[in-house]
């Protein structure tokens, strides 16, 4: 019981330390923007931009990855290829594992038709 405890009082140091460390940058930062408006003469606007130019960046970047994980998946051929590639990889499994040829392939359908439907696909016949 005592190692979960020392255990237990580690993790909530460790957070703590954490929740410090954070509240210290966003003090810091708060004090930096309050003088730097000052002593730059910024406007208020112009302080507000410059507090939230961060976050701009962070949702710029946010919608790239947004745009190319859709283009990625609008990829139907991509897709169906590594269907195939996973479901020979488990055939050959299968079969390095010294199953019968009818219980890899059937193995190798399962998976097939799973990931088929897992990523969205139609079947082709």
């Amino acid at each position: 019981m005592g190692n979960v405890a020392n255990g237990l009082i580690i993790v909530v140091g460790v957070v703590a330390v954490l929740l410090v460390l954070a509240f210290i940058w966003e003090t810091g930062r708060s004090a930096y923007f309050a003088i730097a408006a000052k002593w730059y003469g910024w406007s208020a606007e112009e302080k507000r931009e410059r507090l939230i130019a961060h976050e701009r960046r962070i949702w710029a970047r946010d919608e790239q990855e947004a745009k190319r994980d859709q283009a990625a998946a609008g990829d139907v051929t991509r897709k169906r290829y590594g269907v195939i590639i996973v479901a020979f990889a488990i055939f050959y499994m299968a079969i390095a594992l010294g199953l019968p040829w009818w219980e890899a392939a059937l193995a190798g359908m399962a998976v097939a038709v799973g990931l088929t439907m897992a990523a969205g696909l139609s079947f082709k016949w």
